[in-house]
């Protein structure tokens, strides 16, 4: 009988054992987890790719072009040379974004690409108001320059966009496929910076009716907006078009 008994127990201790391991395994893993979130959001943005126009004489503004997810600053490399190709006396900077997924960089992480949540992609970019303030803030020393201009595309569009709330530096903000929403815990600091959002009717991520919200959010804020659509999906169809009408306009 007290072998039974004796066994009984080691059985318990046992068991007990196994689940303080699974329990200090669970405990590890969050708070491995919840160390690799914060350190993604303090990483500091550095410029990948520095391009100047084409045709310089003088410092204008200095440029800054965020990609969207899974992008990098070599591949967005296109969207700069054709940029310095039209808009003269500007510095372009490109940086990667500060999450690497191996296959390209993001900018926060997107749990479900096939179904966006827009208040959701909304959150994650107010995580990255620090860095983004420190950068452009960084780039106006660099350059000795207070006439800031941000281009984005998807990711880097909503980026872009929420720039007004980071930096009264920023002049001139173009965002092609994004999402924007008025913060109510942030103040305006651009108030008087030139919007110009774009976005495909046929765009199947980022569906078209976040691009008229973000309209209509600029228009609640008295910011100077315009939107302009076109036939085209995800695709940096609008940026392009947008840079030549946007920038036309100097």
């Amino acid at each position: 009988m007290w072998i039974m008994q004796i066994r009984k127990n080691i059985l318990c201790g046992i068991v007990c054992v196994i689940a303080l391991l699974l329990c200090g395994l669970l405990f590890c893993n969050k708070l491995r987890d919840d160390k690799m979130l914060t350190n993604e959001f303090e990483n500091k943005i550095s410029t990948s790719i520095e391009l100047r126009s084409k045709s310089f004489s003088n410092l204008e503004a200095v440029t800054i072009m965020l990609h969207g997810y899974g992008d990098s600053a070599e591949n967005f490399r296109q969207i700069g040379e054709y940029f310095s190709g039209l808009v003269p006396n500007r510095i372009i900077l490109i940086p990667n974004a500060i999450i690497d997924l191996s296959y390209g960089y993001a900018w926060f992480h997107i749990n479900d690409l096939s179904n966006i949540n827009g208040h959701a992609l909304s959150d994650g970019v107010k995580k990255l108001d620090k860095i983004v303030a420190d950068y452009i803030e960084e780039v106006c020393k660099t350059y000795n320059c207070q006439n800031i201009e941000v281009v984005g595309f998807s990711q880097g569009a909503m980026l872009a966009m929420r720039t007004i709330y980071l930096s009264k530096y920023v002049k001139r903000v173009l965002a092609s496929s994004g999402i924007f929403y008025v913060s109510e815990d942030a103040n305006i600091l651009s108030a008087d910076a030139k919007v110009l959002i774009t976005h495909g009717k046929n765009d199947n991520v980022v569906p078209c009716k976040y691009c008229t919200e973000a309209y209509d959010n600029f228009k609640k804020l008295g910011m100077n907006v315009e939107l302009v659509t076109g036939d085209y999906g995800h695709t940096c169809d609008g940026l392009l078009d947008g840079i030549t009408w946007f920038f036309g306009q100097r």
